[in-house]
């Protein structure tokens, strides 16, 4: 969710993306990380990169929340 047109990089994987919500998808690999900015003007508005996050695809627990990664910005 943008308040202004931006440009989003998921792992390596660019978006131009209106304001307003966008759903946006990346195909992730056992082991993978993961890594997100959003960019406005050149400038980083978001960087999300979680530390513990690795992709496993066979996980010995579930976490079934909406959204499990948070980040301290809440609407960009």
């Amino acid at each position: 969710m943008t308040t202004a047109p931006s440009n989003v990089t998921l792992n390596s994987q660019s978006f131009s993306v209106p304001a307003g919500l966008t759903k946006l998808s990346v195909t992730l690999s056992p082991g993978d990380a993961m890594h997100g900015t959003i960019s406005r003007g050149g400038a980083n508005v978001v960087d999300l990169q979680p530390e513990s996050f690795t992709f496993d695809p066979n996980p010995h627990t579930y976490n079934f929340n909406a959204f499990v990664v948070s980040s301290d910005v809440s609407f960009v």
